[in-house]
């Protein structure tokens, strides 16, 4: 927490808690300074279908790379993770073709 120059606040406010109610959060730094490769960083979603499809299909699994903006949707019938990381591997072996 940043409090700003400690006598111009002590001058204004008498009391720590006045001190502290007026401080100022320090910003948290953010995973976008870092420079990612291909696959190092995958945001993914498992979504729930309000439809099944035509092949019985009630989730699928949405798939994006950071660095190469490299998005797939996988089709799964369950939730199950037996189900998820074979995809979750077959994604990886695509963007090291990339």
């Amino acid at each position: 927490m940043f409090l700003g120059p400690r006598d111009h606040i002590q001058k204004e406010y008498k009391c720590d808690v006045c001190i502290k109610a007026k401080a100022h959060l320090k910003l948290y730094h953010t995973q976008s300074d870092r420079d990612y490769g291909v696959g190092e960083l995958l945001h993914t979603n498992l979504v729930y279908a309000v439809t099944p499809s035509n092949r019985g299909n009630k989730y699928f699994l949405l798939v994006k790379d950071h660095a190469s903006n490299y998005r797939f949707a996988y089709f799964q019938r369950s939730k199950e993770a037996s189900v998820t990381v074979p995809s979750l591997i077959d994604l990886l072996i695509k963007l090291k073709k990339l």
